[in-house]
């Protein structure tokens, strides 16, 4: 029995490591939209909830740098939704979103 729940949990972290492209693609045009557009609420609950859904996955498929990145990132997100953002705190959450998506990079080529 433990033998199939570590196979079936061993698919479906490669079924979640082999959608990170498409994952990091997202954050990335979040973040151009932050880039063009400025902080708006929109966009950032949107970039909020995906990296909130890595923060919640990462440790349970043992990507635990990558779902420790998400959480500093999704506080970061967090707090200028909650409050008005400045150029700094937009500065932070790009910097931040950059580092995951470079640990989303290093998940996939350790696969």
């Amino acid at each position: 029995m433990a033998k199939n729940h570590h196979t079936a949990l061993a698919a479906l972290r490669s079924r979640f490591v082999a959608g990170l492209p498409k994952r990091e693609e997202e954050l990335e045009d979040l973040t151009a939209t932050l880039l063009t557009k400025g902080p708006c609420p929109q966009t950032l609950e949107q970039l909020y909830f995906a990296v909130h859904k890595l923060a919640g996955i990462g440790a349970t498929y043992g990507l635990t740098a990558m779902g420790r990145q998400a959480e500093i990132t999704e506080q970061l997100i967090d707090t200028a939704r909650q409050n008005k953002s400045t150029g700094k705190t937009l500065v932070d959450i790009l910097l931040a979103t950059e580092l995951l998506t470079d640990e989303l990079r290093a998940a996939v080529a350790r696969g």
